[in-house]
């Protein structure tokens, strides 16, 4: 099973190198998010950026999420990392992602099994010549007009961010987290990184019940701060996900309602996340017993857990039971459910 996952030199997430860069840098070389780590670190996908294309008007489906940035300022990716960009400074101040794009004509698509897209890198006129593979894309914004309605022509299946309850079988919209992650790879990924063991202490509030990017103030820090210390969210993946994996608890006290990246993230590296089912759409990652509705309740549960280690690991292995059913078996199979369906009805 050969594996691409592709996105334009416009994308602004993700990762930033060549096509034969260590997979690990891959995840470190994100932009903002872990993203879909499980492709590279499991499946060896390819990553490939490739240059934008003003040709074919599926190509411009990015643009649609020009509503609160200029487009000028994505193409600044061409020849800016996205740390020159306006307002964004505080990101991680690498390369820029055009100094790594090539031209998608001069690719063998043929090579891949499955390709997944970021918004539509691939023009029509490439997927149509490419019949063995499944074409899949992924809407980066839910306002972009794309992110619903009919699935955009030469491709067959598009990934709408959620998790789903089974396996599906048709083509169309099907179920799959922009998390892609499992249980422990993020685990694994900073144990072999860092060489050493997680410090499994203090607490990691999720950015989104916090002041500022960069953080300037985290609410009830003082009450939090006994539990060992409080972590800060960093923008540099690589320091956010060393944080992740020192941290014993990822709790999120009020803040805006959140899709549940981060939740995902956490659990994937073994810190039991505490919060409020209501401020997440992922909320089926959450047993009850894990959920808090305040920062008096969050701080009986720490401490409970504090004097039962053995209910602390009980509840973190729930947890990361439900992220490998929900975030990754169910996902994959289903691709290579579909994968297998398109290949069989070429034959017939």
């Amino acid at each position: 099973m050969k594996i691409a996952v592709v996105k334009q030199d416009v994308y602004d997430d993700y990762w930033v190198g060549p096509i034969d860069m260590p997979k690990d840098e891959i995840i470190f070389s994100s932009m903002m998010r872990v993203g879909q780590a499980l492709f590279f670190l499991k499946y060896d996908a390819d990553p490939i950026i490739v240059q934008e294309d003003f040709i074919s008007p599926e190509c411009q489906t990015w643009v649609q999420k020009t509503k609160y940035e200029p487009p000028e300022n994505f193409r600044m990716l061409k020849t800016k990392s996205i740390a020159e960009r306006p307002g964004q400074n505080h990101k991680n101040s690498g390369e820029p992602p055009g100094k790594y794009a090539v031209n998608c004509r001069n690719m063998d698509w043929g090579q891949y099994d499955i390709v997944i897209c970021h918004d539509i890198p691939i023009p029509k006129s490439i997927t149509m010549k490419n019949p063995n593979t499944l074409w899949c894309y992924m809407i980066q914004e839910p306002f972009m007009q794309a992110f619903t309605g009919p699935i955009i022509s030469g491709n067959d299946v598009r990934l709408n961010q959620a998790l789903g309850e089974s396996v599906q079988h048709d083509f169309g919209e099907i179920n799959f987290p922009a998390p892609f992650i499992d249980s422990d790879c993020l685990y694994k990924l900073m144990e072999r990184t860092l060489q050493r063991p997680s410090k499994n202490e203090g607490v990691y509030p999720e950015i989104n019940m916090c002041q500022g990017r960069p953080i300037e103030s985290i609410p009830y820090e003082n009450k939090l701060e006994k539990y060992d210390r409080v972590y800060r969210h960093s923008q540099i993946i690589k320091e956010n996900l060393t944080q992740l994996y020192d941290s014993k608890y990822f709790v999120k006290i009020g803040g805006r309602y959140i899709r549940g990246n981060a939740i995902v993230e956490a659990i994937s590296c073994s810190t039991l996340v505490l919060m409020n089912p209501k401020d997440i759409i992922y909320n089926k990652l959450l047993p009850q017993t894990t959920w808090v509705h305040n920062i008096d309740e969050t701080c009986k549960k720490i401490e409970y857990l504090e004097e039962n280690p053995e209910e602390y690991d009980r509840l973190l292995n729930e947890q990361k039971s439900l992220v490998q059913k929900y975030v990754a078996d169910i996902p994959m199979e289903t691709l290579l459910s579909l994968s297998q369906k398109k290949l069989w009805r070429l034959k017939i």
